[in-house]
């Protein structure tokens, strides 16, 4: 107990220096100095003011002295400076150690991390690792609002419950008449941290979606509020901006944008994703759309867009997603963390609907003609007809078996048929593809997994239809005997309930494929 207690004071070693993860630096510089003096209050005086170092006349030229040269004080001085380069190093994290390793002395790392992150009380959201040719001094500075109302103590308990919490309520309900009659009893509400998280009441109206009183607080909030407030950011590096864009709020963010155009440039979650990815991870497809175009593009960097589109496919925000290919062709055979191509995810993505019910049975082997004219097939299109003209591209698609087979079976097996018509129709051939494994056709799969719409396909390939219907798979399996076997479980079959509409719909199948 003893040991432990002269180790550790308050939750902290006093042998151990304040860790600096990248985002708390106001903090943590504060802290550091006190660890600092109270190791040595020399090396604080180096790191503060730099070494001396030692030189000698050459020629009338001041330069540094030769290693053989150093007396026992030189030493001493250069051994001090190695001792705070050593505490400033353990006490960052990663990323920050290997930029700060660079600088010769202790001083010039400290003016480091004050030039990155600090200037007095505001900072610079660090510059992504993707983006090492981007100075912090191209983004606007921001600042994390201190803590003032959290204090541990009984008064500030009480302040807090009684101005910090029914302003949060306030704010929630788009209450401005009721927020400012306690703003105006202390001015520091209006751009403090009312909330844990360094959460500003501007954060808190700006996150809400809500009516027109919601937007009228933002907007009366505003008039209380510097340009500058609005680079305000939580622990999480999120500015009210980015909140708004994530929430859908049109209004807000215009209005933000009025008062401070820079707020665009303010990359949240730690200065890694900017505001129209947090719109676009929310599935705010006008919002998101509103964002990406009335903002300069050369504010977005290769890695950000890449992260966009592929958040777009995913969210099927497709008419930005195809506004993204066009912009930025290459993206068509850009992969994401999983090692897909758009294409992938778009193949297995439910693009479209295909009723398949007993009652609509005189449709089941209908085309629905206005498919291609939708957004994402134009998506589809683009894309494709991209990754054809590209060779590398086109040379890994035909050449790798397992690549194309999870592009065209993919979307067989949910119904794709959109997708496929598209592909198929850019490059017919592809109707003979088979796997290798089963010895199965795209016709082959869409009879097994009972997809009407892609079996229609025999239909209008002309006399390649009289060479499928007789080829076998690996199982001696025609397409009668497909027909004939019950659906795979979870598939078509599923959608209709009781053995009897079950068997109905099996029947159909059957004479389709006889007739």
């Amino acid at each position: 107990m003893a040991a432990n207690s002269m180790i550790t004071i308050g939750g902290r070693s006093i042998l151990k220096p304040p860790f600096f993860d990248g985002t708390n630096y106001i903090d943590w510089k504060e802290d550091m100095k006190i660890f600092i003096q109270a190791v040595d209050v020399k090396l604080w005086f180096i790191i503060k003011n730099g070494r001396n170092i030692p030189k000698i006349v050459v020629n009338g030229n001041e330069v540094e002295k030769p290693e053989d040269e150093l007396a026992e004080e030189d030493m001493n001085s250069l051994g001090q400076d190695s001792r705070a380069k050593h505490m400033l190093c353990c006490a960052v994290n990663f990323e920050t150690y290997e930029r700060i390793l660079k600088y010769k002395t202790a001083k010039e790392m400290w003016d480091e991390l004050e030039n990155s992150h600090g200037n007095n009380d505001v900072y610079n959201s660090s510059t992504p690792e993707s983006h090492p040719s981007t100075t912090n001094s191209d983004l606007p500075p921001i600042w994390r609002p201190g803590g003032v109302f959290f204090e541990e103590t009984r008064d500030a308990m009480g302040y807090y419950l009684n101005n910090c919490v029914p302003l949060y309520k306030h704010a929630l309900q788009g209450n401005w008449k009721k927020a400012k009659a306690i703003i105006v009893k202390d001015r520091r509400l209006r751009n403090a941290a009312i909330a844990k998280g360094s959460t500003t009441l501007l954060h808190i109206a700006a996150s809400v979606r809500g009516g027109a009183k919601h937007v009228h607080f933002v907007k009366q909030l505003m008039g209380e509020l510097s340009p500058e407030d609005l680079l305000s950011i939580d622990e999480n590096g999120n500015t009210a901006f980015c909140l708004a864009a994530a929430a859908g709020n049109m209004q807000v963010l215009d209005l933000m944008k009025d008062k401070n155009p820079t707020v665009v440039q303010v990359r949240g979650k730690n200065g890694t994703y900017p505001p129209v990815q947090f719109a676009a991870l929310q599935g705010r497809c006008d919002v998101a759309s509103h964002l990406y175009e009335n903002t300069e593009f050369g504010h977005y960097y290769d890695d950000e867009l890449k992260r966009l589109f592929f958040t777009c496919i995913n969210t099927g925000l497709y008419g930005l997603a195809l506004k993204l290919a066009t912009d930025r062709p290459y993206l068509a055979s850009m992969r994401d963390e999983n090692g897909e191509t758009a294409l992938h995810l778009l193949s297995k993505s439910h693009l479209d609907s295909c009723c398949q019910s007993p009652q609509h049975q005189s449709s089941i082997i209908k085309i629905n003609p206005g498919m291609k004219q939708q957004v994402v097939f134009q998506l589809v299109k683009k894309l494709w007809s991209k990754i054809l003209k590209e060779e590398s591209s086109m040379r890994e698609i035909f050449e790798t078996p397992k690549v194309l087979f999870q592009l065209l079976f993919a979307a067989v097996e949910v119904g794709n048929f959109g997708f496929l018509s598209e592909i198929l129709s850019a490059y017919p051939d592809l109707i003979w593809t088979m796997d290798e494994n089963t010895g199965q056709t795209i016709i082959h799969k869409a009879v097994m997994h009972r997809q009407a719409s892609i079996f229609n396909l025999i239909h209008e390939i002309g006399f390649v239809k009289d060479v499928i219907v007789t080829m076998i798979d690996t199982e001696s399996n025609t397409l009668l005997h497909l027909a004939a076997k019950r659906a795979p479980p979870q598939r078509q079959l599923e959608l209709v309930s009781g053995a009897a509409f079950q068997m109905c719909l099996e029947l159909v199948w059957f004479k389709v494929r006889v007739n």
